[in-house]
């Protein structure tokens, strides 16, 4: 049997329902830029189409700083998320070394990785 209740590594927030609920409008904005007309309104006038979804404050400021871990908190899927960093010219490597709030290159060395 496989053991489901191992503690999570620090800063690992498990994604469920509360944050599937919470993270929705978030979810379906970053969702609908697979649709090329969307992803030119994001580019033509981001809080204009941030408020056309009807996203809080909270959440466009989120959004305007880029800041990838708060958005994850507020509900935001990772899924999702890389989706708007693809428009907004973010990947998923760049994404994390900010959420580690370390340079790329740092990053990427650490990683042991080759870019």
């Amino acid at each position: 049997m496989i053991e489901t209740q191992r503690p999570l590594p620090e800063g690992i927030v498990p994604y469920g329902e509360y944050l599937a609920r919470r993270g929705y409008s978030l979810n379906r904005m970053m969702y609908d830029l697979r649709i090329p007309e969307r992803r030119a309104a994001l580019t033509a006038d981001p809080e204009g189409f941030y408020r056309s979804y009807g996203l809080s404050d909270e959440e466009i400021r989120l959004l305007q700083a880029r800041d990838w871990q708060g958005l994850l908190d507020a509900g935001a899927n990772v899924y999702t998320l890389v989706k708007l960093g693809g428009v907004l010219g973010d990947n998923l490597l760049q994404m994390g070394a900010a959420m580690r709030n370390e340079p790329f290159e740092a990053f990427m060395a650490r990683k042991g990785a080759k870019h």
